[in-house]
């Protein structure tokens, strides 16, 4: 069974090429992180038992039609993956996140796809 997640395009300030104050950064991060978790207990679902490893899918759905690097995507991420992983109660370690592309959409989005 798979938990899909849907949540906002991640803040610009956690993109890795970003220069921010660092608090500016902070706050950012643990809202993406609260959001990963509030989203990931509303989908429901678990993984019990953990497995050694778990797939995960990261959809990207981009806001404009600009070019994007998928892996700046997914490290802006990061915190979600956090938030997810706390939500389930396990270490993120165990995820192997894989990135795809979606179509446009007004305001972006991102599917989180586990398991």
């Amino acid at each position: 069974m798979s938990i899909i997640v849907r949540m906002s395009w991640p803040d610009p300030c956690l993109w890795p090429n970003r220069r921010e104050h660092y608090m500016v950064k902070s706050r950012a991060a643990a809202e993406q992180k609260q959001e990963a978790f509030i989203m990931t207990r509303n989908a429901g679902g678990t993984l019990f038992p953990v497995p050694e490893t778990v797939p995960v899918k990261l959809i990207f759905y981009l806001p404009t039609k600009a070019k994007r690097d998928l892996d700046n995507c997914q490290a802006a991420m990061k915190h979600a993956l956090d938030g997810v992983a706390k939500a389930l109660d396990v270490d993120d370690k165990i995820f192997r996140p894989v990135s795809e592309w979606g179509e446009p959409i007004a305001r972006g989005r991102v599917t989180v796809i586990v398991g």
